[in-house]
């Protein structure tokens, strides 16, 4: 027996769905604006590559040349594990893809 892949939606309309999910939860009150606003900023970096084919056959191969930061990363295992989650795939090949260090923040405090 062989497996038959599922075909997934394109990348670019999971994107668009998750965004859609993730605006509705902030108007509900269940997550914050920010929430959506981050997500957005962060899909936004998906190289063009990934968001052209079918969700179900993009692979960690497909965000080289992409950002690497620890941010938008994370953004991608989250936007594919929800994709799961709904049942859009069945299988996550983000999950285990190694995040670089978050580095340190910046502050200053105000007098």
């Amino acid at each position: 027996l062989t497996a038959v892949p599922v075909m997934g939606p394109i990348t670019s309309a999971a994107v668009a769905r998750f965004l859609l999910f993730q605006q509705q939860l902030a108007a509900t009150g269940e997550r914050s604006p920010n929430t959506h606003a981050f997500y957005a900023e962060q899909l936004a970096k998906i190289p063009p590559e990934l968001a052209a084919i079918p969700a179900a056959d993009a692979r960690p191969h497909h965000l080289i040349g992409g950002p690497r930061t620890w941010h938008f990363l994370l953004a991608v295992q989250r936007l594919f594990a929800w994709a799961v989650e709904v049942g859009m795939l069945e299988v996550n090949w983000f999950a285990k893809l190694q995040k670089p260090p978050c580095g340190r923040r910046n502050r200053t405090l105000a007098d």
